[in-house]
């Protein structure tokens, strides 16, 4: 208190040398405020304003002021799976369904692994573990109603063929329930050879033909 009111006496008086204090301060704070916005450069110069009061000082004080950078509220999942849009290949899922690691439900296409016995509606042990595992998601989502359809390849009769499926798919089903899948969530198709992913010209065609698929009933 005592500092400020000597130099308000001094301010006051006809001493010359206290102008020129006052702009020399001034000249020499002004770069550090404006290069490093200096806090103690601050502390100074607000000082020796409040002491020069009305001193005109050359120069205006002007400093410089961060703008926040402006975020753009973008939406990352826009459907809310938990996969975001970057890695989502299915971008449009419907809500509540389970999905896997690229964003596409779980409950849609082709189950890889489920086989049978050649000829025949036997699950391999190789099945049955991999239908364990449809079920348990199943399970953990009792709202969602599917469709398991089964497909054969072209080899022996047409006829053959659908009755072949229609057996698979049952087996299939019975299995799920098995699990404790509610049956009246599960829908049955059987497709036979009608609607073969690849060309049956190869084995590995055939193989990839021969096979079980979900699909959500909406």
């Amino acid at each position: 208190m005592a500092m400020v009111s000597n130099v308000n006496n001094s301010k006051s008086g006809s001493d010359p040398i206290f102008p020129l204090m006052c702009g020399a301060a001034f000249m020499t704070l002004l770069p550090q405020m404006r290069k490093f916005r200096n806090v103690a450069a601050l502390s100074v110069l607000s000082f020796f304003l409040a002491a020069c009061g009305s001193l005109s000082l050359p120069g205006t004080l002007s400093l410089p002021t961060e703008t926040a950078p402006s975020i753009t509220s973008a939406k990352l999942d826009s459907d809310t799976d938990g996969v975001p849009d970057a890695l989502d290949n299915c971008p449009d899922t419907a809500e509540g369904l389970p999905v896997d690691s690229v964003g596409c439900d779980e409950f849609t296409g082709v189950i890889d692994g489920v086989n049978f016995e050649s000829g025949s509606d036997t699950l391999t042990l190789g099945a049955q573990q991999k239908l364990a595992d449809v079920a348990l998601v199943l399970n953990r989502y009792p709202g969602v109603r599917v469709a398991v359809a089964a497909h054969t390849d072209n080899q022996g009769p047409a006829t053959a063929n659908l009755q072949l499926s229609k057996r698979r798919v049952i087996a299939v089903v019975r299995y799920l329930m098995e699990q404790g899948v509610d049956g009246n969530r599960l829908a049955p198709q059987a497709y036979g050879e009608s609607k073969p992913l690849v060309s049956n010209a190869s084995a590995a065609g055939r193989a990839r033909n021969r096979r079980v698929e979900l699909a959500v009933v909406k």
